[in-house]
């Protein structure tokens, strides 16, 4: 934080890798990218209307910074929360807003992101690539695991 009050500049370094920091958690591919973007819009849409309800009072900036700053102390705030769960679910909301082509839109979009963008965004970012590896690995270990277990059992048989 130090740094920041310092350098402003540095706002937006901090701000792209938490934002991919992010992505990664979510796995890093195509369901990542819509689960951050519908973050992003989200929370967007949710200060906007703080703005504007802010705006629109009496002693409108003061209680506008107030609120950002009770919003911001208390990070995990209900709008936040739901924003999350939101974001979990995008794929419902591409869906409803564009009916039985929402799924054609959703599948051409896995398919291109994998075919074209993925090999971009890891060449930039290759933290997404690490975790997708490590996703990867995670689930194969889990999978020799099971393979193990049952060839034990099928051994004690």
């Amino acid at each position: 934080m130090k740094r920041l009050a310092r350098e402003p500049r540095f706002a937006f370094p901090l701000l792209r890798d938490w934002l991919i920091a992010l992505w990664a958690t979510k796995g890093g591919g195509f369901y990542g990218l819509g689960y951050v973007a519908t973050l992003i819009t989200l929370e967007t849409v949710s200060f906007e209307q703080d703005a504007a309800k802010a705006a629109s009072s009496i002693s409108g900036a003061e209680s506008f910074v107030a609120s950002q700053a009770i919003q911001y102390l208390s990070r995990f705030g209900v709008d936040s929360l739901m924003n999350t769960i939101r974001a979990v679910v995008w794929p419902a909301y591409l869906f409803d807003w564009l009916g039985a082509p929402g799924v054609v839109a959703f599948v051409l979009g896995a398919i291109v992101f994998e075919r074209v963008v993925r090999p971009y965004v890891e060449a930039q970012f290759p933290e997404l690539a690490a975790a997708r590896r490590e996703r990867l690995q995670k689930k194969q270990e889990k999978r020799d695991r099971k393979r193990a277990a049952r060839a034990k059992r099928g051994a004690a048989d």
